[in-house]
């Protein structure tokens, strides 16, 4: 919750959720971003194991894949 705050305030383009113990399985990631999504209106992704993110220079691209998939 205070994670999307901060990123609604600061004009986040894109908000990434990463090294949250315990880890939110997958399944449920629904029920631990609905809060997250009463304060933050962009797009929210939950970091996993082999998440890599590219953000390339002179771009306002944002590149996200898993490279263990």
């Amino acid at each position: 919750e205070d994670a999307a705050k901060i990123a609604r305030e600061a004009g986040v383009k894109h908000l990434v959720l990463y090294h949250i113990l315990p880890p939110v399985p997958p399944v449920l990631n629904h029920m631990f971003l609905d809060n997250v999504a009463k304060h933050y209106n962009g797009p929210i992704t939950v970091a996993e194991d082999g998440l890599l993110i590219s953000l390339p220079a002179n771009s306002d691209k944002i590149s996200i894949k898993n490279i263990l998939k």
